[in-house]
């Protein structure tokens, strides 16, 4: 386990506070997966030192042979989270043999749908597998044996199986493969160094369609414009993600976002859903940093990650290769 070091000295923070034993267990316990291997190691670093913030052997000791307090998953112990209706259609779905939630309504929280999609992949998955899990006890008053031989001859037939990612559906997978087939590739470099923005674009596009951000990433990957219809934030981006392909330092990159912005004022977000016409002020040129530095951060480094792993893992299945030239 890294822990945090301040000034030198090894401590267990979670943030201000110590860390819990529910915390401490969680970090501790991503080391490896139960799955694929038998232990992992764990490295603890400690301090002799007397120093308040400084973590002792005997603290790592209380950690380790303390009981952890007994824990709820929200979905037991929040009915207005995940209601009896919430449940009753994730059923009628698998029934249909279906996992695409529908469109996102205005009144609907982005964190449930989140938590229903979660939770639907989970017991899907579980049903496949006939594991019992508290998920699947969860639905257990909604669901019979009829039902769930009826859910699983309807994925049994499905190309895709739904796997430990849960980020990621049958259909989305199904759709991946078929569009590598049909020769779907990553974008290559113009002239050995750079990116073109408008084929990038293309290719997140085509990834849009395949992973269905219109739905599950509406905010963000899939925002589109009310008036316009275009994906206007992918557009942006489309830009951090060329240059930060090309490994230019973030001066260039905060540079050429500033451009952007200057060349379509029309698509400057003030907040995450907000836009309003960019005017070049220092306040708005703060913005465009802040929205970059986050953008690389949340999106590049994160979710674009995710999914190009993804695309690359089944790429490499289909194809047969091990690696890519612009990888």
């Amino acid at each position: 386990m890294e822990e945090e070091l301040e000034g030198g000295v090894p401590h267990i923070q979670n943030g201000l506070s110590t860390m819990s034993p529910v915390d401490f267990n969680n970090l501790i316990g991503r080391v490896g997966c139960i799955e694929y291997n038998l232990y992992g190691d764990v490295i603890m670093l400690g301090s002799e030192l007397g120093k308040r913030s400084a973590t002792s052997k005997d603290d790592y000791i209380a950690f380790l042979e303390g009981d952890i307090p007994p824990q709820k998953l929200s979905i037991e112990t929040d009915p207005n989270l995940f209601r009896n209706t919430d449940k009753k259609q994730v059923i009628e779905r698998l029934l249909r043999g279906d996992v695409t939630l529908p469109e996102k309504k205005a009144s609907e929280s982005e964190d449930k749908r989140a938590i229903i999609r979660r939770y639907e992949l989970i017991l899907l998955r579980d049903i496949m597998e006939d594991r019992q899990s508290l998920v699947r006890r969860e639905f257990a008053a909604h669901l019979d044996e009829e039902k769930e031989s009826s859910i699983r001859n309807h994925f049994a037939r499905r190309e895709a199986v739904q796997d430990v990612d849960l980020n990621i559906s049958v259909d989305q997978v199904e759709n991946l493969k078929h569009a590598i087939r049909q020769g779907l590739k990553y974008p290559e470099r113009t002239d050995g160094a750079s990116f073109d923005y408008a084929r990038v674009l293309e290719f997140l596009e085509k990834l849009a369609i395949i992973f269905h951000w219109d739905i599950y990433e509406s905010s963000t990957l899939g925002y589109r414009n009310p008036k316009t219809n275009e994906h206007t934030k992918l557009r942006w981006y489309a830009v951090i993600l060329c240059r930060w392909m090309e490994g230019r330092g973030l001066k260039y990159i905060m540079n050429q976002a500033l451009q952007y912005q200057t060349r379509n004022p029309e698509r400057f977000f003030i907040n995450d859903y907000q836009m309003i016409r960019y005017d070049g002020s220092r306040n708005h040129r703060n913005i465009v940093m802040a929205n970059t530095l986050k953008a690389i951060e949340d999106q590049i480094l994160f979710s674009l990650s995710n999914y190009f792993l993804r695309f690359s893992n089944e790429y490499k299945k289909i194809h047969d290769v091990e690696s890519f030239p612009n990888n």
